[in-house]
């Protein structure tokens, strides 16, 4: 309690993930991703997680509800084999492109290998 949340980020998750998440949630939609975070003994643990957006009465947004369940193993390495391609197509490019790099190909891989354009799509059509 108290401590920053990226501090469970696990170091193998690309900012790519969490850059289409906040996009997503900023847009007024609902996310579903799958997120490898760290425990407090530095062993790694995979969830996915379902991020809805709050509005006030006014229509802005403010605030954001999350809910984690465990994920079907049978994906995990999957999701660590996009992951890893997502981090090498990351480290291509500097900094301040790297999201934007990453969303791109992301969107690519998934309409190249499925019938989806969009992760959130993709991530549920498996649950």
């Amino acid at each position: 309690m108290g401590a920053r949340h990226s501090i469970l980020r696990h170091p193998d998750m690309p900012p790519t993930a969490y850059n289409v998440m906040w996009q997503t949630i900023q847009a007024g939609q609902a996310f579903y991703g799958y997120v490898n975070n760290r425990a407090k003994n530095g062993d790694n643990y995979w969830v996915i997680t379902f991020v809805a957006p709050h509005f006030s009465p006014e229509k802005v947004l403010d605030g954001f509800s999350s809910v984690r369940r465990s994920p079907l193993r049978d994906r995990i390495p999957e999701w660590q084999g996009i992951y890893r391609q997502l981090n090498q197509v990351e480290a291509k490019y500097p900094h301040k492109d790297q999201c934007e790099a990453g969303k791109d190909w992301l969107i690519n891989d998934l309409q190249k290998h499925t019938r989806f354009d969009d992760l959130t799509q993709y991530v549920l059509s498996g649950l």
